[in-house]
């Protein structure tokens, strides 16, 4: 026999010996109501209505310490929203300021980007390809302007001329300068 059965069995039978007690408490109500005019039963009535509502609040009251606990839980998980609700429990002041994580994080990145602008030993190589880059692409984004406008098509062309020309002496520039790195 299995755990289950072996607790539903003792269930089983904890029920029934209440139920006889039950009945034998209103065998002896009833007795004794015929001396007293149904007092004892109605009395035993309501206590009992009592007792149910008494059993309601009390699950009533477990749910709610189940949704808290599972509550404390998920601020557990985060250790940022359990610092701050710690913070907010011992004093009643403004809420704390937001957790240092992501501020280190934009800290770093934004000192990672100056360094990646700024540092004297960055090949000038990568310079000149980030320019040129930008560059194309803010010609283009002209073109497009251009192009929305309507102008004569002798304007176009001679737009993707202009730019034909600058990419063929970026990339011989580009060129030069690898040339160059191979020698020194």
């Amino acid at each position: 026999m299995s755990r289950g059965e072996m607790i539903m069995k003792s269930n089983r039978y904890i029920t029934e010996n209440n139920d006889k007690t039950y009945n034998n408490d209103k065998s002896n109500s009833n007795e004794k109501s015929k001396f007293n005019n149904n007092n004892n039963s109605i009395n035993f009535r309501n206590n009992n209505g009592i007792n149910d509502v008494k059993h309601a609040a009390l699950l009533f009251l477990l749910l709610f310490l189940l949704l808290l606990l599972l509550l404390l839980l998920l601020l557990l998980s985060s250790s940022s929203s359990l610092i701050i609700f710690l913070l907010i429990l011992s004093s009643p002041k403004p809420p704390p300021p937001p957790p240092p994580l992501p501020l280190r994080y934009h800290h770093h990145h934004s000192h990672h980007h100056h360094h990646h602008h700024h540092h004297p030993n960055h090949p000038v190589h990568h310079h000149d390809h980030h320019y040129s880059h930008h560059h194309h692409h803010h010609h283009h984004h002209h073109r497009h302007l251009n192009h929305y406008h309507n102008p004569p098509p002798q304007e176009l062309q001679q737009n993707q001329q202009q730019q034909q020309q600058q990419q063929q002496q970026q990339q011989q520039q580009q060129q030069q300068q690898h040339k160059h790195k191979h020698t020194s």
